[in-house]
């Protein structure tokens, strides 16, 4: 069933219901169908970020039910069956009304299954749809377990032991038993015997969060703010500068978004972002037209090593020089926040680029920091009236003892990197966030595929990428990037987001042809140098890199 609103409001939670008119009844399995044994499930209850809801009816019935039409073309059915699906349909939302009263109206789709259909689609044995039968001779069969007749071929799930939801953990613990080498198979079962194991803190933390708040910034621009779904701490910690990945409910799958963090790494109660709406955005297209407090949402995090930590050696730079372009403020507000949460002394100069004075985000915020960070500059530039950041700009804060954290249009960064060069700010000293839309991720698919495409045309299976100083070479698929490959054979190469948000993955491309998307994350200087990002590099013949 389709639901049109929330089961929970029958006060319904997620759990399993059975319906069980037969259990002192030994004749109660000659009920007509719709009558009988009856399991009824909230799958999407347990969703919590689920906006359409649906209810799964299962109900246990002999297969004769269907033997009038057994043998007839799917296609070719007659109306008798049609009204047979009709009637039971009926009877079985009838159960549901009687149960929870009003139910009905809530049903917006229905579409009845019977033993036929599972032998037409799935090709079932009498429509038995949970795995091979569950008779005596399977279970006494030779076949039975997880082990097959291939070598190296094992069998997980149901049809390794038995029927059912039991029977496919009993399938993939007999199934891991037989693959394990013992050391393996201690750990796994000490992992079982203990509840789990514990995540590993450096391991992002993934999970819901519920909407707490929408907060209207520029009329481009939205601050939201997560709370966790239980209890008053966040389940994690993060550093300024750091992002969360968003799952957004806007397809039949979700999709996945990056969005930095502005709120203050201090706070444990929250965690806030700041979208800006692109035109013709999905993603941010959900959160301003769409969202609403309340909603759950799936949140991976934190991510990102655009970080800085206040008391650190990174911390303790004569100048902190953060420069930002638009809506790339966001990962920056949350360093000031961590510098005035500690006392910060030092002199910190932000240079805020926005194209119109309508478009400049969070400045009252900004302006109520200035009482709490004695050494804060604040210069903001209206590009349709001022003129963009340059080398002017920048000449009275930068310098070989400045620390640079950089973010904002993939144009404005490396036009800006070349200039923080010239004004002799060590280029280890320059830290970048870019922005990763879906548009530029689909953009990187379509090439890739592109890739593959043309070397399959050309009967081309693999790319072999060298190293400088003589390494051994490495294959890399037509349509994988430099990092994936690497990673895919143990190759080490630093790395972070791999997606082009962080630029961590910085290799040179000494020689071969290839597609890349440098994300603003180098200077011209460096492009023609060869810097590329791994992450984003698709070789189309042999390459060779180094460092």
């Amino acid at each position: 069933l389709g639901l049109d609103r929330s089961p929970a409001e029958f006060g319904l939670r997620g759990e399993n219901h059975w319906f069980m008119p037969d259990l002192d009844d030994h004749d109660g399995v000659q009920r007509l169908p719709g009558e009988g044994t009856l399991y009824v499930s909230f799958a999407s209850l347990n969703n919590p970020a689920a906006r359409f809801h649906t209810v799964e009816l299962l109900e246990l019935v002999d297969p004769k039910v269907v033997d009038e039409w057994r043998g007839t073309p799917e296609t070719e059915r007659p109306d008798s069956y049609r009204k047979f699906k009709d009637e039971l349909t009926g009877r079985l939302i009838a159960r549901l009304e009687e149960r929870w009263p009003g139910f009905r109206e809530t049903i917006a789709f229905a579409e009845l299954a019977t033993p036929l259909s599972f032998e037409t689609y799935q090709h079932s044995v009498r429509g038995s749809f949970y795995g091979l039968a569950a008779t005596p001779q399977r279970l006494r069969s030779a076949r039975a377990g997880c082990r097959t007749p291939v070598k190296g071929l094992f069998v997980a799930g149901q049809d390794a032991w038995g029927s059912g939801v039991v029977g496919a953990l009993a399938g993939g613990l007999m199934a891991a038993n037989a693959v394990l080498k013992p050391r393996q198979m201690g750990t796994m079962w000490q992992a079982i015997r203990s509840g789990g194991t514990t995540r590993d803190p450096a391991t992002p933390w993934e999970g819901y969060l519920r909407v707490a708040g929408i907060e209207v910034l520029t009329p481009t621009v939205r601050r939201i703010r997560f709370e966790p779904l239980d209890g008053d701490t966040m389940p994690f910690s993060f550093a300024a500068g750091q992002y969360v990945k968003v799952d957004l409910p806007v397809a039949v799958e979700p999709i996945e978004r990056s969005y930095s963090i502005c709120s203050s790494p201090g706070e444990s109660g929250f965690v806030e972002i700041a979208v800006k709406h692109e035109p013709d955005g999905l993603g941010s297209g959900f959160l301003h037209e769409e969202l609403e407090a309340g909603l759950a949402l799936r949140v991976s995090g934190p991510h990102g090593e655009f970080t800085w930590e206040p008391g650190s050696e990174e911390g303790t730079a004569d100048t902190l020089l953060l420069i930002a372009g638009g809506v790339g403020i966001t990962p920056l507000m949350s360093v000031l926040l961590a510098a005035a949460d500690a006392g910060h002394t030092g002199r910190i100069v932000l240079l805020a680029s926005h194209r119109t004075e309508d478009e400049v985000v969070f400045g009252p915020e900004i302006e109520a920091l200035r009482s709490r960070l004695p050494g804060l500059e604040v210069s903001v530039f209206a590009t349709d009236r001022t003129g963009r950041i340059g080398l002017d700009e920048l000449l009275p804060h930068a310098g070989p003892t400045t620390r640079v954290h950089l973010c904002g249009p993939a144009p404005m960064m490396q036009d800006l990197i070349g200039c923080l060069t010239e004004l002799g700010v060590p280029r280890e000293a320059i830290r970048t966030e870019a922005f990763v839309s879906g548009r530029s991720k689909e953009t990187r698919r379509e090439k890739a595929h592109a890739i593959a495409v043309a070397a399959a045309a050309a009967g081309v299976t693999e790319f072999m990428i060298g190293t400088e100083g003589g390494a051994p070479e490495f294959p890399c698929p037509p349509g994988q990037s430099v990092l994936d490959a690497a990673n895919a054979v143990g190759v080490a190469l630093p790395q972070s987001c791999g997606e082009g948000a962080c630029g961590t993955c910085r290799v040179r491309v000494l020689s071969g042809a290839h597609e890349t998307d440098d994300r603003g994350m180098f200077s011209a200087d460096e492009l023609a140098a060869g810097w590329r990002l791994a992450c984003q590099t698709l070789p189309t013949e042999d390459l060779v890199i180094g460092r």
